[in-house]
Order: structure tokens, then C-alpha cells, then sequence
């Protein structure tokens, strides 16, 4: 099997649990971390880059995709839920006196 495939395949099994998990709150999750060492999914890619063996190569791409995974889930749950989430900052930004227009 492709190294390729599996990277996919975990990205796409990783992304659809943490949806769920994220729809049903199966658990609490802190993925905050994970903008702290994003550095390591580089350094993970360079060292398969740089090893011929197979199992390395399957377990950076597994290892890979999950973090992938955490960042994307990370950046989504940042995301505003609803436009009433979008209303509550502009107007929070309004009465701490910024100006939001200068910030867009």
C-alpha cells in the first residue's frame, strides 16, 4: 500500500472523529497545542523524507495526518458558530471603544 494512501486515509478517518465527536461531545478536547508545535509535522515529513524504510515512512504519514487533523479541527473550532457569534464580537469590539473597521 502507497504511503500516500494511507496518509489520506487517516486524515479522512481522523477528520470524520473528530466531527463526530465535536457534534455528540463524546470528549473535551484541548487541540490549543497544537499551534504551538506544528514545527513537528515538518519534522516528521523531512525525517521520511530522508529514511528508506517503509515503516517509517507509514508511521510519519500516520502520525502526519493526525496531527493534520488536530490543526484543521483546531482552526475550525475557532471559526464563529452562528451570525448571533459574529454580532456579540462586533459589539463587544464596539464598547471595549475599537474601531472593528480598521481591523477588517
Amino acid at each position: 500500500m502507497k504511503t500516500a494512501n494511507i496518509f489520506w486515509g487517516a486524515l479522512l478517518i481522523s477528520c470524520g472523529l473528530l466531527w463526530l465527536n465535536n457534534e455528540f461531545d463524546f470528549m473535551s478536547l484541548n487541540t490549543a497545542w497544537t499551534m504551538q508545535y506544528w514545527p513537528v509535522l515538518i519534522i516528521i515529513i523531512g525525517i521520511s523524507v530522508l529514511i528508506n524504510s517503509k515503516i517509517i515512512k507509514v508511521l510519519a504519514a500516520l502520525i502526519s495526518a493526525l496531527f493534520l487533523s488536530l490543526l484543521i479541527y483546531h482552526k475550525l473550532d475557532e471559526l464563529p458558530k452562528s451570525i448571533d457569534d459574529i454580532k456579540i464580537k462586533i459589539e463587544k469590539k464596539v464598547d471595549e471603544g475599537e474601531d472593528f473597521w480598521n481591523g477588517i
